[in-house]
C-alpha cells in the first residue's frame, strides 16, 4: 500500500497519470476481493470497517427494498443490533429476533418460521464474535432464497478462517483489522441486482453506493490481506483448531466448574470462550494480565460495560454467570502449544476463586433491633467475624473507627448494615489494587428500593454522578486527571490499603451525620494514585420505614450536618488546590443535592430550614 500513500497518491476519479494509476490499483483490489468472495468486481464496495459495512448493508438494503420486515438474531454484533433498532425507531421497520439455541446456533427451521411475505432482509453473523459459533450459512441462505429474501452475512469474524465463496449470501461484510490489514478498512459485497440506498451522498463513487474519495491505499491493503489469508486459510484453520481443542480440554480438566460457551465443535478455529461461575470475569482478566496473558470478557466493541453480555443472555445463561465470561482468541499464525496459556488460565481462575482470605469486624452500635443477635451468631459460627459492642450509641463514624482500630489485613473496606456487597466485589477490588499498586479503588453502586407490593427490594440503575466517577475504568489516576471522582464520597464503595489510612492518620468524624463526605475528599487529595472501575460492587438499601439518614433530610439537625459536610468537603478540595474538583462538586451539588432540598424548604414549617439552605448557597462555588 506504500506507493499509494506516496508516489501514486492520486484521486482515482481524476483523469491524469497519477489518478489513473490509483484507479487501476483500485480496480485490481476490487477484482482480487471479488475472486475470494465469489462475486463480481462491481459488487465490491470499500468501506471504513465492519461497522460501516453492516450499517450500509442493513439500512441500505432495507430502505432500498420498500418493505418493512427485518429478521436477525439477538446474538449479533452491536452494529447489526443498533442498525435494526434505528430502522425500527425511525422508519417503522418491524424486527424479528429469531431465537438461537443454547450453543448460539440459528437452525434453518427457526429461520423459516421467522420469515414473512413482507420480509425484506435476513442479517446473520456467519460466526459469532463472542462465543465463536459458526452458522450453517449455506443452509440459511437456501431457506431465505426459497422465500425470495436476500441474506446478509456479517463475516467479520469468519474472514481468514472460513470459506467466503459459494455460500449463497447476497451481501457480505469483512473488516480489515481481522485479517492483518490496517484498522479503518472494510469491505461490503452486495450483489448488483439488489437496490441499495446509500448512507453517504455526494459524488457517486463506488457505483453510487458510497460517495467520497476512495481510500486507495486501504483498498489495496485489505485486498492483499484477504488474498493472503485465503491462500493460507485451510492450513491455518486446521492447525489452530487442533491447538485450540487441546487448550479447551486442558482448561476444562483443570477447572471442573468451568463451562465452554458456544457450539462445542462448530466454532471458529481461533476462539475459545468460557464462563467460570462464581468468579468475576474482570478479576480473571486482571490475574491473567499479571501473568502476561491478554484476553477479554466479551466484545471489544462493548468494552468497559458492566452489563452482562447480550450474546450469553440470549444463549440462556443467567446474568451472574454471563459476567464470569472470558474469551480467548488466537492468531492465524499460531504454531506452538497453548499448554502454558491453559495452565495460566487454571492458575488465574483458581486464584480468583480463593480470594476469600478476608476478616470482618462487626460493630454493633447499641442497636435496639436484631442486629446484635445476628452479629453474635455470625461471630460464633465463623472465626473470620469479630464482634465489637458499643454500650451506648456513638454513631456511624465511631462505629467505623472502632472497626478500623482492629484491622490487621492489607486492605480495608467498610459496609453498613443496610448495604449488600455484590458477589466477587472484594476479589474484583483487591485484584485491581494488587495489579496497580494504587492507594485505593472506587467502584460503582446502585440503590435498592423497597418493592411496593412485597417484602423484597429492586436495584435501580447506576446514577449519572456515580457513572461519571467510575466509568470508564482508570488505573493510577489522580484528582487532577479525574476531578469527577470527587462525586463518589461514600465509604462503602471503596477498598483501600490499610497502610494508607495509617500513614495519613485518617479517621471518620464522630458525633455527626454524613461523616464520609469530608473523609472522602481527604482521601482524594492525599493519595498518590487511585483506581476507578465501573463494576457495581455494592447495593445501597433504602429502609422501608424511611429511617435512614438520606431519607431524613427534612429534619433540621440532619440538614445542618449535611450542609456542613458538603461545605467542609469542598474546603478540603480548595485547600489542596484541586480547583477542577471544586468546580465539579459545586456543579454536582447544584444539580443533584439542592433541588430536593429546595422542594422541602418550600413547604417546611420551620423558617430556619430555608435560612440554613440559603446561607449554604451563598458559599457554594458556581
Amino acid at each position: 500500500m506504500a506507493p499509494y500513500l506516496t508516489r501514486w497518491f492520486g484521486n482515482p476519479s481524476s483523469h491524469h497519470e497519477v489518478g489513473e494509476a490509483a484507479a487501476s490499483a483500485l480496480d485490481d483490489a476490487r477484482a482480487r476481493v471479488a475472486a475470494v468472495l465469489g462475486m463480481r468486481a462491481g459488487d465490491i464496495v470499500f468501506t471504513s470497517g465492519g461497522t460501516e459495512s453492516n450499517n450500509t448493508a442493513i439500512k441500505g438494503l432495507m430502505l432500498g427494498s420498500g418493505r418493512k420486515h427485518l429478521v436477525t438474531t439477538a446474538i449479533e454484533h452491536e452494529s447489526v443490533l443498533a442498525s435494526a433498532d434505528y430502522l425500527a425507531r425511525l422508519h417503522g421497520v418491524e424486527v424479528t429476533y429469531a431465537p438461537v439455541d443454547a450453543t448460539g446456533t440459528l437452525t434453518p427451521e427457526t429461520l423459516a418460521a421467522a420469515l414473512r411475505d413482507d420480509t425484506a432482509l435476513v442479517s446473520v453473523g456467519y460466526a459469532n464474535n463472542e462465543v465463536g459459533t459458526v452458522q450453517d450459512a449455506a443452509a440459511l441462505a437456501a431457506v431465505a432464497k426459497d422465500r425470495g429474501v436476500p441474506l446478509h452475512l456479517d463475516a467479520v469474524q469468519a474472514a481468514g478462517w472460513l470459506p467466503l465463496a459459494e455460500l449463497g449470501a447476497d451481501a457480505l461484510t469483512v473488516a480489515g483489522h481481522k485479517i492483518g490489514a490496517p484498522k479503518g478498512t472494510g469491505i461490503l459485497a452486495v450483489r448488483g441486482r439488489l437496490p441499495l440506498e446509500p448512507l453517504l451522498h455526494g459524488g457517486g463513487q463506488e457505483r453510487g453506493r458510497r460517495s467520497g474519495t476512495p481510500d486507495v491505499a486501504g483498498a489495496v491493503a485489505i485486498a492483499t490481506a484477504l488474498s493472503l489469508a485465503e491462500a493460507e486459510r485451510a492450513a491455518d484453520a486446521a492447525r489452530v483448531a487442533a491447538l485450540r481443542d487441546a487448550f479447551i480440554v486442558h482448561v476444562l480438566h483443570g477447572l471442573p466448574g468451568a463451562r465452554l460457551t458456544g457450539h462445542p465443535t462448530r466454532r471458529l478455529p481461533g476462539t475459545a470462550s468460557f464462563v467460570f461461575p462464581g468468579v468475576n470475569g474482570e478479576t480473571v482478566l486482571l490475574e491473567l494480565e499479571r501473568r502476561g496473558i491478554v484476553s477479554s470478557s466479551g466484545s471489544a466493541c462493548a468494552a468497559g460495560s458492566d452489563e452482562a453480555s447480550h450474546v450469553l443472555l440470549a444463549l440462556g445463561l443467567s446474568a451472574d454467570d454471563a459476567r464470569t465470561a472470558v474469551r480467548f482468541t488466537f492468531p492465524h499464525g499460531l504454531t506452538q502449544s497453548l499448554d502454558t496459556v491453559a495452565s495460566a488460565v487454571v492458575e488465574a481462575v483458581t486464584t480468583a476463586q480463593s480470594l476469600d482470605t478476608w476478616r470482618a469486624v462487626l460493630v454493633d452500635d447499641a442497636s435496639a433491633d436484631a442486629t446484635r443477635r445476628l452479629f453474635a451468631d455470625a461471630a460464633a459460627s465463623d472465626p473470620r467475624f469479630r464482634l465489637v459492642e458499643h454500650r451506648e450509641p456513638r454513631g456511624l463514624g465511631a462505629a467505623r473507627n472502632s472497626g478500623l482500630d482492629l484491622v490487621d489485613t492489607e486492605f480495608t473496606a467498610f459496609l453498613d448494615a443496610d448495604d449488600r456487597l455484590r458477589p466477587d466485589a472484594l476479589a474484583r477490588l483487591s485484584s485491581t489494587l494488587e495489579h496497580t499498586g494504587s492507594d485505593f479503588v472506587v467502584g460503582a453502586y446502585v440503590r435498592l428500593r423497597p418493592d411496593a407490593d412485597g417484602p423484597g427490594y429492586t436495584p435501580g440503575d447506576v446514577q449519572p454522578w456515580v457513572a461519571a466517577a467510575t466509568d470508564p475504568a482508570r488505573r493510577r489516576t489522580t484528582l487532577t486527571e479525574h476531578p469527577a471522582a470527587s462525586g463518589n464520597i461514600v465509604a462503602w464503595s471503596k477498598l483501600s490499603r490499610t497502610s494508607f489510612w495509617h500513614a495519613h492518620g485518617l479517621r471518620f468524624p464522630e458525633g455527626r451525620y454524613y461523616e464520609d463526605q469530608v473523609l472522602a475528599q481527604r482521601m482524594y487529595t492525599l493519595t498518590t494514585a487511585f483506581d476507578v472501575i465501573p463494576d457495581v460492587v455494592v447495593d445501597w438499601r433504602e429502609r422501608r420505614d424511611r429511617s435512614s439518614i438520606t431519607q431524613r433530610l427534612s429534619e433540621i439537625d440532619v440538614l445542618t450536618d449535611y450542609l456542613e459536610a458538603l461545605g467542609e468537603g469542598i474546603a478540603v478540595l480548595r485547600a489542596a488546590g484541586a480547583d477542577a474538583a471544586v468546580a465539579e462538586r459545586g456543579r454536582l451539588i447544584r444539580t443533584l443535592d439542592l433541588p430536593p432540598l429546595e422542594r422541602i424548604a418550600d413547604t417546611h414549617p420551620d423558617l430556619a430550614y430555608r435560612i440554613a439552605l440559603e446561607a449554604f448557597l451563598e458559599t457554594l462555588p458556581m
